[in-house]
């Protein structure tokens, strides 16, 4: 099973049981003959278990690294979208408390001036030898 954590990363989030539990041991088969041996007092089958509770341990353990490298991706992945719609707030705040009188009176002022601009250097482009003998 895999999560979408941002837009073009996604993310397994599970890990196959089988994967953890009936690799090369058994796990709930020798827990199965632990309870059965430990109900029955047969030492005897709880030493002779030793070996493979403690590779049914090991196997477990196998499991933990790629789960805690996920978990780790995943805080950061949420540190990250937190971070941004924290940015993203603020730019909707800022937007929203902008004066629009001001902004629209700064936009034709600048709009005026470039037209200013642009007429001086049409004007000036334009001249020809009869204005400077002039």
């Amino acid at each position: 099973m895999s999560a979408r954590i941002d837009d073009p990363i996604t993310i397994q989030v599970n890990v196959p049981g089988d994967a953890a539990f009936k690799g090369p041991v058994d796990v709930p088969k020798a827990l199965a003959d632990l309870s059965a041996a430990i109900r029955v007092g047969d030492t005897a089958a709880i030493g002779a278990l030793e070996a493979t509770l403690k590779a049914a341990g090991a196997q477990i353990s196998s499991v933990r690294p790629p789960v805690g490298f996920r978990l780790q991706a995943l805080d950061a992945s949420d540190l990250s979208l937190s971070t941004r719609a924290i940015e993203i707030t603020k730019s909707v705040a800022g937007l929203e408390d902008t004066d629009l009188a001001a902004e629209v009176t700064t936009a034709a002022r600048l709009q005026t001036a470039s037209q200013a601009t642009i007429a001086v250097i049409a004007r000036n482009h334009n001249q020809s030898l009869f204005d400077y003998i002039a």
